[in-house]
């Protein structure tokens, strides 16, 4: 499969965490492009190692990391062997990250502006602060807050989740950065906010010449927003490929119980039982010898219990780890 120089390349990370029941392996060997001018939907239940992915590729881990090997390549540049003053200097410069909840991203000592201000003074180092103040209050008026210079004076706790969401899309915005992660950030919203916010990240890659890691367990929402859509689950990727390929013809097992898990208008009006993916998520700590989806998968022969299938091409645009693609899809 052949895709235009990826602005990140993943090669063999691998993670690994202490807990007080053993060693934790996080992720497993991932693999993966993030294309130029893209948005890339990651997917998956939860503990299947999305915002693990996300907290590596800006190197923010927490402090029982026991392990981390492999390359994540942002152009030229190996993310894991750069000192924290390397790291530092491209957080929020190339790289920039919204947020599961803004309540606790946000500085609640910080007014808005300070919080949009030192985004931009820390991006064009020497800027004048009023410039930095008018940059940020079209920022705010570019996310749909009303009131700007009014909301710039308030603090995240004079503001609903909904705006506070914004103003992290906001500095987001300022920042301009080459890759853009956002680690489910309308996880706590209602449906309304959510679709605005949706909306507003639409609006935000066409005004970022870079591109967008979008994490989200919610894969229908994953195919609204992303052109592609990389499936994850017990720590390793299953499927990768184009958004409408995989929502009209998904060839993994577990993307097909994902898709099968869906709920559609017609679902929600009648009497069926609402469908689910039977058993539990791998316990990180257990070590798997053959494909990690096996004890759930309705397909699974022998071989599935012996061998980890290697994720391979799987026609012209998608990828995917079975070891009996040709056979079930």
């Amino acid at each position: 499969m052949s895709l235009d120089r990826p602005l990140v390349t993943i090669r063999d990370l691998d993670l690994r965490a202490a807990t007080s029941r053993g060693e934790a392996h996080i992720l497993k060997g991932i693999d993966l492009d993030i294309p130029n001018g893209c948005i890339l939907g990651v997917v998956g239940e939860s503990g299947s190692g999305k915002s693990s992915l996300a907290n590596a590729l800006i190197r923010l881990l927490p402090g029982n990391i026991t392990r981390i090997s492999g390359e994540i390549r942002l152009g030229d540049t190996n993310l894991l062997a750069l000192d924290e003053a390397g790291i530092q200097a491209l957080r929020g410069t190339r790289l920039a990250m919204i947020f599961q909840d803004p309540m606790t991203a946000l500085n609640p000592l910080f007014s808005v502006e300070r919080h949009l201000v030192d985004v931009v003074r820390r991006r064009w180092p020497g800027i004048a602060h009023a410039e930095a103040v008018r940059r940020a209050e079209a920022a705010i008026k570019a996310v749909g807050i009303a009131d700007a210079a009014l909301r710039l004076k308030s603090h995240p706790s004079n503001l609903s989740g909904g705006m506070r969401q914004r103003v992290l899309i906001a500095m987001a915005l300022l920042a301009e950065p080459d890759l853009l992660i956002a680690d489910e950030p309308t996880t706590a919203l209602d449906a309304t906010i959510e679709a605005q916010i949706i909306a507003l990240l639409k609006d935000l890659r066409s005004r970022l010449s870079g591109s967008i890691l979008f994490i989200s367990h919610h894969l229908g929402l994953v195919a609204q927003l992303c052109e592609r859509i990389c499936v994850m689950y017990g720590g390793t990727i299953v499927e990768i490929g184009d958004s409408r390929t995989i929502m009209a013809a998904p060839a993994h097992p577990y993307t097909r119980a994902l898709v099968a898990c869906m709920i559609d208008g017609a679902d929600a009006a009648g009497d069926q039982p609402l469908a689910f993916i039977p058993g539990e998520v791998p316990d990180p700590v257990k070590p798997v010898d053959g494909c990690i989806f096996a004890p759930r998968c309705a397909y699974v022969v022998g071989v599935c219990r012996e061998a980890r299938p290697d994720l391979r091409d799987f026609g012209a645009t998608r990828q995917a780890a079975c070891h009996r693609l040709e056979e079930i899809a």
